[in-house]
């Protein structure tokens, strides 16, 4: 057993998608088209998490921005935890809630392709740069550049 079919979608109330798995994807098309909630790792962790937040993107710089922001928020907040899509899962942060006061998330663009549907947006939100990069997924600069931008949805 294993794999994606119509029917698993169909019969799912919620689909989680891998941040590898471009919206284009035809289960994701489908999901969409039936009206079932998509969500990724930041939709979810945007949705349960109740403390402070500030999220970062951007084409070059997100790591190195977010390790410092983390290294100055220390100077003020007890504990302060940083996420992302591939070391620190922002879904093991959510698992770790009452351990920190303030997350500091990096959202790349494969993540903030569901952003429009999280019911929270980062309470700050900064995009370092944005240049030709990912055009393989996201096809223009122009939608590169909206995707990045619903990091300031819904603030």
């Amino acid at each position: 057993m294993g794999g994606n079919s119509d029917k698993l979608i169909e019969e799912s109330d919620l689909i989680v998608a891998n941040p590898d798995v471009s919206v284009e994807n035809p289960y994701l098309q489908l999901a969409k088209k039936l009206n079932k909630e998509v969500a990724n790792g930041a939709t979810i962790f945007y949705a349960y998490w109740n403390k402070r937040t500030m999220a970062v993107t951007g084409t070059r710089g997100k790591t190195t921005t977010v390790n410092w922001l983390n290294h100055f928020l220390k100077s003020r907040y007890k504990s302060v935890v940083t996420g992302n899509s591939y070391s620190k899962p922002l879904l093991s942060i959510l698992d770790q809630a009452d351990k920190f006061d303030f997350a500091v998330t990096e959202l790349p663009s494969f993540l903030l392709e569901l952003f429009d549907s999280s019911p929270k947006a980062p309470e700050i939100a900064i995009v370092t740069n944005v240049s030709q990069d990912h055009l393989n997924r996201h096809h223009t600069l122009e939608e590169y550049a909206r995707v990045k931008a619903t990091i300031f949805k819904k603030q």
